[in-house]
């Protein structure tokens, strides 16, 4: 039976509305069982909380009425191609904290995390030769590179030292004292505003 809101009414017995409330009843246990413990399980510590939470993504971004103190807002959005969680903190900051991208655990090849505080981690390897390193190449888009560390992969050792960090984009210009170099690269950049 579906759920019934309208029941029962007020002019409805009692004897005659006993199956609607039923009914509803039976739809409201069905109800709380998504994602939570049985009201009914007999363990009192657990009952009826959830067992994990499931959040529908969102076209926009919600918003709490300004009457509501919100410690934080939580919710799943795409951002840049990802799905993920985005978290609403203090003054109003959207900060995704869930999406990574580690390419299968290939050698070098580009990747990205998000750590919960959301400090934003890239890495990846450039080309023989190629400067300056372009943190962009492959999103997520930063608007600045906080720190970048480099190891140098090519078997003619020499000193890379990062000449160049902009205060804003992600073009990184290095030079060797080898000439021509490769390297891994390591950032932590600014979180994008989503």
């Amino acid at each position: 039976m579906a759920w019934q809101p309208t029941k029962p009414l007020a002019a409805d017995q009692l004897s005659n509305s006993q199956s609607d409330l039923q009914g509803n009843f039976t739809e409201l246990d069905t109800w709380s069982k998504v994602n939570h413990e049985p009201i009914n399980s007999g363990a009192a510590a657990t009952s009826g909380m959830h067992k994990y939470v499931t959040l529908t993504p969102q076209g926009i971004d919600p918003m709490a009425p300004l009457t509501t103190v919100n410690y934080f807002n939580i919710w799943n959005k795409n951002v840049g191609g990802f799905r993920q969680l985005v978290i609403r903190k203090g003054g109003g900051i959207l900060t995704p904290f869930t999406s990574s991208s580690a390419n299968n655990g290939l050698f070098g090849a580009d990747g990205f995390s998000y750590l919960t505080s959301g400090v934003l981690l890239k890495w990846g390897t450039n080309g023989a030769g190629t400067n300056p390193i372009d943190v962009n190449a492959n999103p997520p888009v930063v608007n600045f590179v906080s720190t970048i560390q480099l190891t140098n992969v090519n078997n003619n050792i020499g000193v890379l030292k990062v000449t160049n960090i902009p205060a804003a984009g992600g073009l990184i210009t290095i030079t060797s004292t080898t000439g021509n170099f490769q390297c891994m690269w390591f950032a932590t950049c600014d979180v994008p505003t989503v």
